[in-house]
């Protein structure tokens, strides 16, 4: 029995020491040896109206809204007055659109303006959840005003028709620039 259980042990201690699985964000900064800003749990499917998981008490949405402020605070650090944040994966049902309106909402309730521009082109389901009423291709072609795109919403939501393009197939660089800067002196 006893060689059985010191057997154990040692496996166990061979398996750990050779488990190169990333299990916390400090892991997956000791593996990649970039700075990582935080992690959020898998939320519960019912806790995704968010203007009701800021009110919810339950401890996940308590646990939720914590790491998410966290978040926030380390954005804020890494962006020294910046206002523009990309949030993208290489694989998709990653929880992409959820952070993205998340976080948009948490910086809402901090009085500041944010404005989601869905760049999702093939995917576009910000688009699909916010339906919005300005398209990013329509304001690039002139034929939505930045007046049109801000409202009265805790959070503007610019979205996309959903077609197969790039930005650069809809305007040029120059326009794009210009059009983005613009949206950066409002939000």
């Amino acid at each position: 029995g006893v060689v059985s259980f010191i057997l154990c042990i040692v496996v166990f201690f061979i398996l750990f020491y050779i488990d190169d699985s990333v299990k916390s964000s400090k892991d997956l900064a000791n593996a990649t040896e970039i700075t990582t800003l935080g992690y959020l749990p898998l939320l519960n499917s019912s806790l995704l109206q968010l203007q009701q998981l800021w009110i919810d008490k339950s401890p996940e949405s308590i646990n939720y809204k914590n790491l998410l402020r966290d978040i926030r605070f380390e954005i804020n650090a890494e962006m020294n007055g910046l206002k523009v944040l990309l949030i993208s994966s290489i694989k998709n049902r990653e929880g992409k659109t959820i952070f993205a309106l998340s976080l948009a909402y948490a910086y809402s309730i901090i009085n500041k303006k944010v404005l989601l521009i869905d760049g999702n082109f093939t995917n576009p389901e910000l688009t699909k959840i916010a339906a919005p009423t300005c398209y990013l291709e329509d304001y690039l072609n002139n034929k939505t005003s930045i007046g049109q795109i801000k409202t009265d919403e805790i959070v503007n939501v610019l979205g996309n028709h959903g077609t197969d393009v790039s930005l650069l197939e809809i305007k040029n660089q120059t326009v794009i620039t210009e059009k983005m800067t613009e949206l950066k002196a409002l939000y």
